[in-house]
Parts: C-alpha cells; sequence; structure tokens
C-alpha cells in the first residue's frame, strides 16, 4: 500500500468515524426535551456541529462539507422528516459558507472556536428560515428569526466552548500525516 493510499484510507476512516460520532450526538438531541425547558420549536444545543467543525479545522474542508452533508441526511432519514431534512439541509450549507469565511480569521486567531460556532450557528438558523420562508411562501415566519438568532448565540458558545475543550486532543488523534 502507498502513502498516498494509506492517507486516503486514513481520511475516508476519520471521515466515517466522524459522521458516527455526529449521528450519535444527533440522537441523544432528539432525544433531550428542550421544548419542555425552551418553549420554541426547532431549537437544539446544535453538538453534531461538533464534529463538523473538528473535521473542518483538523483535516480539512472537503472532508469537513462530506461529513456535514452525510451527517445531515441521515440524520434526517433517521430522525426526522423530510421537510426537515430540506430545512437541516439548507441550515447545514449556510454554516459551511460561514466557516470558510472564518477560516483565515481563525488562523490568524482573530476569532475563537466560540465565535465561529456563534457565527456558524447564526448562519444555519438563517438558512433555515429563508428555507421556511420559501417553502411555505411568506415572510410571517421571519418574525421568528431573531428568537432563533438568540438561541443560535447560546448554542453556538455551548458547542464552540466544548469543542476548545476538545481540539487539541483530538487533534493529535486525527493528524494525518
Amino acid at each position: 500500500m502507498t502513502n498516498r493510499t494509506l492517507s486516503l484510507t486514513k481520511r475516508l476512516t476519520l471521515d466515517a468515524m466522524l459522521v458516527g460520532f455526529a449521528l450519535i450526538l444527533s440522537y441523544l438531541e432528539t432525544l433531550l426535551p428542550l421544548t419542555a425547558m425552551i418553549p420554541i420549536p426547532g431549537i437544539k444545543p446544535g453538538l453534531p456541529n461538533i464534529c463538523v467543525m473538528l473535521t473542518y479545522f483538523a483535516i480539512g474542508r472537503r472532508d469537513a462539507f462530506a461529513v456535514s452533508l452525510v451527517r445531515v441526511c441521515m440524520a434526517g432519514m433517521l430522525f426526522s422528516s423530510p421537510v426537515t431534512l430540506l430545512f437541516s439541509l439548507c441550515g447545514a450549507l449556510f454554516a459551511f459558507g460561514g466557516l470558510l469565511l472564518l477560516e483565515r480569521a481563525w488562523k490568524k486567531e482573530a476569532v475563537s472556536f466560540v465565535g465561529v460556532s456563534v457565527a456558524c450557528a447564526s448562519l444555519h438558523q438563517i438558512g433555515q428560515t429563508l428555507a421556511a420562508s420559501v417553502l411555505y411562501r411568506g415572510t410571517a415566519i421571519l418574525h421568528y428569526l431573531p428568537l432563533l438568532l438568540l438561541a443560535a448565540v447560546v448554542t453556538g458558545a455551548l458547542t464552540g466552548w466544548l469543542l476548545n475543550l476538545i481540539f487539541a486532543r483530538t487533534q493529535k488523534l486525527i493528524r494525518l500525516s
């Protein structure tokens, strides 16, 4: 086996492992009784996004995009409805755009994982809200956006903080070279 084949095999294995972890976190989110504590439908902590951001910053963009896309599609098929899958997909694409925009700032240490996570959580909510607005052909849903953005700040800060706790340790484990 050549070094290139080994590297590709290792990347594919790591990506699959990270998708698996993200799916476990997605499932755990379905078990959390958040609507009992926070009476806002659709609010989730976004724990699977830890896996996407870890993949993005430790392995690379393409791998993170694949992990995000596969996780959203699989979680949508396993734990939700087609409409929820559509909303999640739109949110994930917006959030990934945030990762692309903030990568340089993160490398220059101008923004932390918490900042990146809050921005991406906010973009995720914007993407979902726009998808709902288009699907339901109305702008009334946009009035819900300020509450969703407030929740995104809290949940994004939580996931960013958790990523800060695990990044250094996991980065050593998943180094490709």
